[in-house]
């Protein structure tokens, strides 16, 4: 699974648990709605501040947004 891949489920699981939507969270990110679902399905990347944002919005911490993502390889 890719990175994106396994910020998208947890961000989703995460909606899930709390009963929230894409919409809310974008306005609670201070995004469009548009912009959140476009990196959400992997067309835009998120920047660090938004995966910062999203995380404090998701009462959970940065890393584990990205939990069961593939280890990245480290540039020698």
């Amino acid at each position: 699974m890719s990175i994106a891949k396994a910020l998208s489920l947890n961000i989703r699981e995460r909606l899930v648990r709390l009963e929230m939507t894409q919409g809310q969270l974008a306005a609670a990110v201070g995004m469009t709605p548009t912009a959140l679902s476009a990196r959400m399905r992997g067309q835009r990347e998120f920047r660090l501040s938004e995966m910062a944002a999203i995380a404090e919005a998701l009462e959970v911490e940065l890393p584990y947004l990205v939990a069961n993502a593939p280890e990245m390889e480290v540039a020698r």
